[in-house]
């Protein structure tokens, strides 16, 4: 699942940073879940509503109710397996 969303990150944004900032609607630098499962839609991603939520408390990993960029950069797909060969 990663992967793929990976993917459609860099190709449809060419990047994290572009993605995150097509998917925070309002601006104030955080995604709440309604922006994260609308910006996954735009890309492509079509999950069920538990699949959505799912991955979204997965990246939100301390229960904050809301993913900032950091958080967002997680879904790096090559950072995350980086990250567990270190």
């Amino acid at each position: 699942m990663l992967i793929h969303v990976n993917n459609r990150i860099v190709q449809k944004y060419k990047g994290f940073r572009q993605a995150f900032r097509r998917f925070d609607k309002n601006f104030d630098g955080s995604l709440n879940f309604r922006e994260f499962m609308s910006g996954m839609y735009e890309m492509g991603i079509n999950l069920t509503l538990p699949d959505f939520r799912l991955l979204f408390e997965k990246i939100d990993y301390d229960n904050e109710g809301e993913i900032d960029y950091f958080k967002f950069c997680l879904l790096d797909y090559d950072k995350v397996e980086l990250r567990e060969k270190l």
